[in-house]
């Protein structure tokens, strides 16, 4: 990301706590924002001097925060939000596509997949043989079918399948539990009489912690097959950044979620050694499986200084699957990015990160009124013509005159709705001239029977 901050209001100051961060941001974005009641909702409003002419649609664009995910998905269905995306129950997933009425926009693009991530400093997962006995012990078709009733896809690597760099030749390591306990076998960790061959425990993520520990039970039951056994540990946020992030104490941790998109060399933020900080560990995302390969140091730096689009296609071949025969984690689940949304809007769309973080200035609602520059330019011309003919016929056209030139510069500053509304006013303002009284009727009528009078008397003579 390269953001461009207004000079005029940043320096000097200290970028990360000037207050027009949060309570006057500056941009140059179709809408500004308009009101945020914390915890509530943030309301943006229309950008009168949007760098695209007409644009947006939209008067308005309301973010609502609601954190329950029943609570929010029942607003939606009762049409009080027009939109939704995020944390959706999966199960719920194949019900809101199949509704009348409501559409959905694919957003696979921001590529957020499940994985369950190895510590390669554990004693057994340090074996690349042992990780690989795993992945093939793990039946991901049957663990998408029954997380996900087959709505998502299953992964393949640290590239999802939407990017333009997905190779789709890596190993999928598909279900092989004879290879498992084959690889078991060779890596030095025979069953023993009981038919158990050592013990593991695997940390369900806050942000896996709907789908990651049904994704975990399975997990479970697959690895008894092969001799595995597997502990479940489910904590709080802060005491999993602490385990994880801080102690680095964990042995696997299912994450749901994680993005590489849209670039594919987002992913180096967890795969470069560069991104390993056991001396100084740091929350949020690292190199956690401790991940360390020359080789795909060397491609990730060409890869990110590489103009050339099929050049930098060939090294992030190279890459995956270099990265997907070390395996220093298992991709597990990747999400299609379903976002749904009711049918009298157009135009949503389908960005890397989904239509809420797009710029939405191609959107509009069916049920509003056209305005576009070509309808009001044509609406102020026919308006000049009603009021001319009206001149003509005496009516009293100065008051609609002057509200059709406040239309002319509500135009002329793409404020279209007021420009609509003015032309309108404007001709509810022709007067027609004073009907005329009774005696001005019988003066008219009089004189018109002596012209007549007259007439006839010439005609005779």
């Amino acid at each position: 990301y390269a953001p461009i901050l207004p000079k005029h209001i940043y320096e000097g100051t200290d970028i990360i706590n000037n207050p027009h961060n949060w309570d006057n941001p500056i941009g140059t974005g179709p809408f500004i924002l308009d009101e945020w009641v914390r915890g509530s909702y943030i309301k943006l409003a229309r950008n009168p001097d949007y760098w695209q002419k007409d644009k947006p649609y939209l008067d308005e664009v309301i973010f609502s925060i609601i954190p329950d995910e029943s609570t929010r998905l029942l607003a939606f269905e009762n049409k009080e939000l027009d939109y939704i995306a995020w944390d959706l129950p999966l199960e719920e997933l194949e019900r809101l596509n199949n509704t009348e009425g409501i559409n959905v926009v694919d957003c696979s693009a921001f590529g957020s997949q499940h994985q369950i991530l190895f510590n390669l400093q554990n004693e057994y997962l340090s074996n690349k043989d042992v990780r690989h006995a795993i992945a093939y012990a793990l039946d991901k078709e049957l663990i998408n079918e029954l997380v996900t009733e087959g709505f998502y896809t299953v992964a393949t690597g640290p590239v999802p399948y939407s990017s333009w760099a997905y190779n789709p030749n890596v190993n999928k390591y598909e279900y092989n539990k004879t290879l498992s306990e084959a690889l078991l076998d060779e890596a030095g960790y025979p069953k023993d009489s009981e038919g158990n061959r050592f013990d593991l425990e695997v940390i369900v993520g806050p942000t896996g912690q709907g789908s990651g520990i049904k994704e975990a039970e399975i997990m479970r039951s697959m690895l008894e097959e092969v001799g595995i056994n597997l502990d479940i540990r489910i904590y709080d946020e802060a005491t999993t950044a602490n385990i994880v992030n801080i102690e680095h104490t964990f042995d696997m941790y299912i994450i749901a979620g994680l993005s590489t998109a849209p670039d594919p060399n987002m992913i180096s933020g967890y795969l470069h050694s560069s991104r390993i900080f056991l001396e100084n560990p740091i929350p949020g995302l690292w190199n956690l499986m401790v991940y360390n390969n020359s080789r795909i140091d060397e491609l990730f730096d060409t890869g990110l200084s590489e103009t050339d689009f099929e050049t930098r296609k060939e090294i992030y071949w190279e890459l995956q699957e270099i990265i997907v025969d070390d395996l220093p984690c298992i991709w597990l689940i990747a999400e299609s990015g379903p976002h749904f949304y009711w049918e009298d809007y157009v135009g949503v769309p389908a960005g890397p990160y989904g239509g809420a973080r797009e710029r939405l200035d191609d959107v509009w609602w069916t049920g509003g009124v056209d305005v576009s520059r070509e309808l009001i330019l044509e609406a102020i011309s026919d308006a000049e013509q009603e009021i001319a003919a009206a001149a003509e016929e005496d009516y009293d056209v100065s008051a609609a005159t002057a509200k059709l030139d406040e239309a002319k510069a509500a135009y002329e500053a793409y404020e279209y709705i007021d420009a609509q509304t003015f032309i309108t006013e404007a001709i509810e303002l022709l007067t027609p001239p004073p009907a005329r009284t009774p005696i001005e009727l019988y003066a008219a009528a009089v004189a018109v029977l002596i012209a007549v009078a007259v007439f006839v008397w010439y005609k005779r003579k």
